[in-house]
């Protein structure tokens, strides 16, 4: 009776049960326990998935990019740490989520749907067919719809 109030973990199989700041050890003597600070912890979790985009708001700016073509731009983002392996790119899609600003005019698109290019801590990726302007303009990529986001995943 020293858990009252407590459901039985064992009465069904959609019972879970949380557990942290464990540290599991093979053999018969333990050691210290390892507290790490929290950069270094984002930074190792950094290494499997990145949120470049996840904002909750309209018109939020959050990448960098240029026509390449007129109907083709590229995009690119820099990660805060390199990768396990070439993530797979995870994102919203939707009529006009992103808008591409390049001189003052917005060219909306559904989604990134150009393959992704990875090297080391970069990342290209890209709209083909959506998007119309002029080889070679810059511009800026902002989302436009509060359930836009972007994240990258190179998960196990």
């Amino acid at each position: 009776n020293r858990a009252v109030g407590q459901v039985n973990l064992a009465d069904s199989t959609s019972n879970e049960w949380y557990i942290t700041g464990v540290q599991l050890e093979a053999g018969t003597t333990a050691s210290d326990f390892e507290f790490l600070p929290h950069d270094v912890n984002l930074q190792r979790c950094q290494r499997y998935y990145y949120a470049l985009l996840n904002t909750g708001e309209n018109n939020n700016y959050f990448l960098s990019g240029y026509y390449y073509t007129s109907s083709f731009i590229y995009c690119h983002t820099e990660f805060p740490t390199q990768m396990r392996a070439s993530p797979s790119l995870v994102q919203s899609s939707g009529t006009n989520y992103y808008t591409f600003y390049s001189n003052s005019a917005g060219d909306g698109f559904n989604s990134f749907n150009y393959n992704i290019t990875f090297l080391n801590r970069n990342a290209t990726f890209g709209n083909n067919s959506e998007v119309s302007g002029t080889g070679g303009h810059a511009g800026r990529v902002y989302s436009t719809n509060t359930n836009s986001y972007v994240h990258f995943n190179a998960e196990l």
